[in-house]
């Protein structure tokens, strides 16, 4: 009541009051002086409430001149006591995160700690147990959902905590976009923590708070190092490795012209298909959603075996892919170390397994021999070792202890190779006869009707 009687105007928006004194005194303040404004009263109102034991920590930008201007208007205000402490991005960077705080809110809290490519960040020195990820607690409780940017996590907030309305996609005054906020009073931050208590009610009827706590968030801090450390890549032998494979391409190329009685764009999907199904008359092996006649890799493959220049587009298109998924853009993308750094995504599967992006490094070709050479490519610095480590047939092993299906459960008990009894079913063979190959396909079914695989991919796939 006291606030609101001494300074009704400056309740109001810091805009409107300032244009209200510029007209009442014929004053005219600056873009700088309005935020000094809104900074300095929001000191003064945290110094009458019971929050002026608290040190305020404020981040600045690294404008200096606006950082000494609001340095040199708080030192000329006596009435303000408050233990407030200014900070620039640079310096907080270098002083370390208050460690006072009793819970940080974060819809990413691995956004926070690197950007894959800077050394740690300062929130690296707050201990783990003071964070909460929105955006991962929101993928724990449902893994299908896919976007848990900080936009949609407002958006749902809005609605799961009773409020009148979703949040607008509003326009300021200016016509920037807004800030997601609640309603009145409630602004990003209240929305935040709001939602994080919401969450964690959730988690724990959920029986995930443990897994969050325990497991989710120590990873995060190991993921972010991941990425910063990055992975070496030889590019002497990636280098080769690519002049060869665009050796072979040329070689390729001049066969497939040959085939074709004549020159054109093999990557041409229209000119391809005139070539195939018009001037060689080759059966027709599906059409696109626009009508035309398909020359996707699941057509050609259907054709294989009908024309030697069908089996010598798809061995263009295998080493194509390699060059120009792999072999040209990575050597671009290493740091001056020689390193490459991924993405480790922590959010994106539903299944609750990593996943790689920009650039993905989960999908590097292993089978073949340009599998084994590009895989050599990825090495370990000097003196150091790449270690390969991995659950024995986790997944089976989970399927049967839920399921109780007695076959599955008497192979484990038994120390079997399941994948190779399984090809054993297949193919009418003893573990012993099965081949690699006959076992990868088994592999293949195996974990396809555990994660829902259809018939037509497995057919695909196999």
């Amino acid at each position: 009541e006291e606030i609101h009687r001494l300074y009704p105007r400056l309740l109001r928006t810091t805009k409107e009051a300032l244009f209200e004194l510029e007209a009442e005194f014929g004053l005219r303040f600056s873009d700088e002086e309005m935020s000094l404004v809104a900074v300095i009263f929001g000191a003064w109102l945290m110094q009458e409430s019971d929050l002026h034991e608290k040190q305020v920590v404020l981040l600045t930008g690294e404008d200096k001149s606006c950082e000494e201007l609001i340095e040199q208007q708080l030192r000329e205000l006596t009435l303000l006591p408050l233990n407030i402490r200014y900070l620039t991005l640079q310096a907080f960077q270098k002083e370390g995160a208050p460690r006072e705080a009793a819970l940080v809110v974060t819809p990413d809290v691995k956004a926070l700690l690197s950007d894959k490519l800077n050394a740690p960040t300062a929130w690296n020195d707050l201990p783990l147990n003071l964070w909460f990820d929105l955006g991962l607690a929101a993928y724990l409780l449902n893994p299908e959902e896919r976007d848990y940017s900080w936009e949609k996590l407002a958006r749902h907030a809005y609605v799961e905590l009773g409020l009148a309305r979703e949040p607008a996609d509003a326009q300021t005054d200016d016509g920037a976009e807004g800030s997601q906020s609640g309603p009145a009073g409630l602004g990003p931050g209240l929305l935040a923590l709001a939602l994080a208590e919401m969450q964690k009610d959730r988690l724990r009827g959920a029986g995930l708070e443990t897994l969050m706590s325990d497991l989710e968030i120590p990873l995060i801090p190991v993921l972010a190092s991941m990425e910063r450390h990055g992975l070496l890549l030889d590019l002497q032998a990636f280098n080769a490795f690519l002049q060869d494979v665009e050796r072979d391409l040329e070689a390729l190329t001049a066969k497939i012209y040959s085939l074709a009685d004549g020159e054109f764009n093999i990557r041409s999907a229209h000119q391809l298909g005139e070539i195939l199904f018009t001037r060689l008359n080759l059966p027709k092996a599906g059409k696109t959603k626009g009508g035309a006649l398909s020359t996707s890799q699941e057509a050609l493959e259907k054709l294989a075996g009908r024309h030697e220049i069908v089996d010598t587009i798809l061995d263009f298109r295998k080493l194509e892919k390699l060059r120009s998924t792999y072999l040209a853009p990575f050597p671009k993308l290493v740091d001056a170390g020689g390193r490459i750094h991924t993405s480790f995504n922590q959010m994106a599967t539903a299944t609750g397994r990593l996943s790689s992006s920009q650039p993905n490094l989960q999908n590097i070709p292993v089978r073949g021999e340009e599998g084994r050479r590009m895989r050599a490519c990825f090495t370990a610095g000097e003196g150091l070792a790449l270690v390969s480590a991995d659950y024995s047939q986790i997944e089976l092993r989970v399927l049967a202890h839920l399921s109780k299906d007695p076959t599955l459960l008497a192979a484990f008990r038994a120390g079997e190779d399941i994948h190779a009894r399984t090809a054993g079913l297949l193919y009418d063979k003893s573990p012993q006869e099965i081949t690699p190959e006959e076992r990868r396909n088994a592999k293949t079914i195996n974990f396809g009707l555990i994660y829902g695989m259809g018939a037509q991919k497995h057919g695909h796939e196999l």
